[in-house]
């Protein structure tokens, strides 16, 4: 089954408080010398939500080094302020030297973010990559109160997360890929409750996913992907009792999609199925490191997806 932990159920508060944003962003990008792209920037955000207020400057810098044809090395170092947003979407650029800088986290966190990435292209059909990022929060934890909420505390977290990829384009109708994904989270204190009345300390989450994909000139495509996910939970019982627990789960997830192209670039016809072998297990979500709920990214059933774009 799929957990979720949160502070504060959804379901037991009224919207009947205001969320205000102010913002104001400068970038400039310039090559300097003709190797090197530099980014700089700065953005003034401006945060209320009911009794919770947060001003405050963010500076943002970037630097890609293309070291050969085919061979960067990119890094970042900028701050964020979490607004609250209408459907998670900014005018504000989202990416800094190639790294995201937006993150679907809890409205009002702070965040220091540190990342570096080395791409290159060993032949003219692969490209590898790495990167490493780290972020350091300060979430506002919000309680329910009457018909509003109040902010209960401050809570110090850290992230760190760890990418590798290589893809390879045999030719020109097939593709393949191999990747591997670590994402480690760890708060000060507490920073949701689970199903088993405990209080989420740590999360180690590590997926690695291979896929295939084929694509023929009439139209059609095929694709097949399968992710082995690890992941180690630690968990401390509530009510002054200081005990800590750890769990893991380890499990197998199969996915597949079929579809077709509809000519001249009219729209796109698929059928996805998620889960494919139907697998039964544990997932620890994210749900408690993000403003609104969402489906988790692995689902202990099979689900069917018949989907349908078309352009006029």
């Amino acid at each position: 089954h799929a957990l979720s932990v949160s502070d504060i159920p959804i379901t037991e508060l009224k919207p009947e408080y205001s969320s205000e944003r102010d913002n104001a962003y400068v970038y400039a990008r310039f090559n300097y010398p003709v190797d090197l792209t530099w980014t700089v920037g700065l953005s003034y955000d401006g945060f209320q939500q009911a009794e919770y207020d947060l001003y405050q400057f963010n500076p943002k810098f970037g630097l890609q080094w293309n070291i050969l044809d085919g061979t960067r090395l990119r890094f970042a170092a900028f701050q964020t302020t979490k607004p609250a947003l209408a459907v998670e979407q900014t005018l504000e650029p989202t990416q800094i030297a190639g790294f995201n800088q937006f993150y679907d986290d809890i409205n009002g966190t702070k965040a220091q973010h540190y990342s570096i990435g080395f791409d290159t292209r060993l032949s003219e059909k692969t490209f590898e990559g790495i990167e490493m990022t780290y972020r350091g929060l300060d979430v506002p934890i919000f309680e329910p109160k009457e018909t509003t909420i109040s902010l209960k505390r401050i809570e110090g977290q850290k992230e760190n997360l760890y990418r590798a990829y290589f893809y390879w384009l045999p030719n020109s109708n097939s593709s393949f890929s191999a990747e591997y994904e670590f994402e480690g989270f760890e708060c000060e204190s507490n920073c949701g409750i689970t199903e088993n009345s405990a209080r989420l300390t740590q999360l180690k989450t590590t997926v690695l996913p291979l896929s295939a994909q084929y694509f023929d000139p009439s139209g059609f495509f095929a694709a097949l992907r399968g992710s082995y996910v690890h992941q180690d939970l630690e968990k401390r019982k509530l009510k002054g009792d200081d005990r800590i627990s750890q769990d893991e789960a380890d499990f197998f997830v199969l996915d597949s999609a079929i579809g077709y192209r509809l000519p001249k670039r009219r729209g796109i016809l698929s059928f996805e199925v998620r889960n494919l072998l139907d697998r039964k297990f544990s997932f620890q979500d994210l749900n408690f490191q993000t403003s609104e709920a969402r489906n988790p990214r692995f689902i202990p059933d099979r689900l069917f997806f018949l989907q349908a774009s078309l352009n006029f």
